[in-house]
């Protein structure tokens, strides 16, 4: 059995193509097939680039000279390195991480013939990740005679959908529906489940969510996906795919899947409840920090009070009472001297207890982040409570 190869083609940059084929590779790779990723990007280097610690790492260890998709030489000397696991190897777009020698046409035919000759002896799955558009070098990897398989990456908005039909238009009969998928990336988790049945009449592939995890891995440049703990990110991952494998290799993913249905569906109720007590801890300093500014507040209110009754009283007298003694001026002013130093003490009392800050700005500021780090757990337990409410043999089981 040869390997199959799929070309990640996208109509402009900024779809995430690049991390969805290196997220391809890593879940299958996880399942226990063998998988090559090539990278054909030649403006970016971006799979170059997301695996770039690990190029330098080769580049210095290594006793020859090394060779990637654009570094010139013989269409037979390439060089592919381990990534992510020892199932995943890349060829780079180039080992020289400063410029790299200019690559005809055809030598970049040549070159990538080669590539995905070998890779077909070597490996179950190759992806090729294209530049983005529909360049010259990119409509190479898109040919039947180079990938089985197109899948074009695309973000849910009016330009992008523009991109991928002229997309269609330039590369003609290259992109036939028989080959072709469209797959739906960065898709607000909410809007999923409404394309449900668009997608089963459709050659779409089911959409990769917009979750809080894969913001965090895209602002870090690292990969969403994880094996060991369920996150919506990973299951939507492995729908994907299972649609986009064929028949004689799923009996392996569902095989894998079937063993981490009750490795993914045992830690979300854990997650669950570790993630409520933290919004209850929240919930919590907030209310204390508006406890005592509301106490520090009622004091100020009282002191004032204070002295505002006691002069009121005092002008009061003077009017009303003529003959006013020295004893009743001298209670007035002791009265009020006795509120003034009661409301100091109990401030000053309140204020020392106060260790979230010593001004008005600083718990504000504290409140501020407070309800910050709240609008994180919240989307975290929305994400679980879709997790919990999901049939997680479903969606790990393709005849279910």
């Amino acid at each position: 059995m040869t390997g199959i190869v799929y070309c990640m083609a996208s109509p402009k940059g900024g779809s995430g193509k690049t991390t969805l084929a290196a997220t391809f590779a890593t879940l299958l790779g996880g399942a226990g097939f063998k998988v090559l990723l090539v990278d054909c990007d030649e403006a970016t280097h971006g799979l170059s680039l997301l695996y770039l610690d690990e190029i330098a790492k080769e580049i210095k260890t290594a006793d020859n000279d090394l060779f990637g998709v654009f570094d010139g030489g013989s269409r037979d000397r390439f060089r592919a390195l381990e990534v992510s696991s020892e199932n995943v190897l890349l060829v780079p777009a180039t080992y020289k991480l400063g410029k790299h020698d200019h690559t005809t046409n055809e030598e970049f035919r040549d070159r990538i013939v080669e590539i995905v000759k070998f890779g077909k002896q070597k490996f179950d799955f190759l992806f090729i990740d294209a530049q983005a558009g529909a360049d010259e070098i990119s409509q190479i990897v898109m040919e039947s005679e180079i990938s089985d398989e197109v899948i074009i990456v695309s973000e849910y908005d009016p330009m992008s959908t523009a991109g991928v039909e002229r997309m269609k238009a330039i590369v003609g009969e290259g992109l036939s529906y028989d080959r072709t998928w469209i797959l739906l990336n960065k898709l607000l988790p909410e809007f999923v489940s409404k394309f449900d049945e668009f997608f089963s009449v459709s050659k779409y592939l089911p959409p990769i969510p917009w979750t809080a995890d894969a913001v965090r891995a895209y602002a870090r440049r690292s990969l969403a996906i994880n094996l060991d703990s369920p996150n919506q990110y990973t299951l939507a991952v492995l729908l994907s795919l299972k649609e986009l494998i064929p028949n004689e290799h799923s009996v392996i993913l569902d095989n894998w899947a079937d063993e981490k249905a009750s490795e993914l569906r045992r830690p979300i109720s854990t997650q669950y409840e570790q993630l409520e007590k933290k919004l209850a801890q929240l919930l919590e300093f907030r209310s204390q920090v508006l406890r005592r500014q509301g106490t520090r507040d009622r004091i100020q209110t009282l002191a004032l009070a204070g002295v505002v009754v006691s002069v009121l009283a005092l002008v009061f007298d003077l009017f009303t009472n003529y003959s006013m003694n020295i004893a009743s001026v001298y209670i007035m002013i002791t009265s009020g001297i006795l509120f003034v130093s009661m409301g100091y003490m109990l401030h000053t009392y309140f204020s020392r207890r106060n260790a979230l800050s010593n001004n008005t700005n600083s718990r504000m500021i504290d409140i501020e982040r407070t309800e910050r780090q709240l609008a994180v757990v919240r989307e975290q337990l929305k994400e679980l409570e879709l997790l919990k409410e999901a049939n997680l043999d479903h969606l790990v089981n393709r005849d279910t």
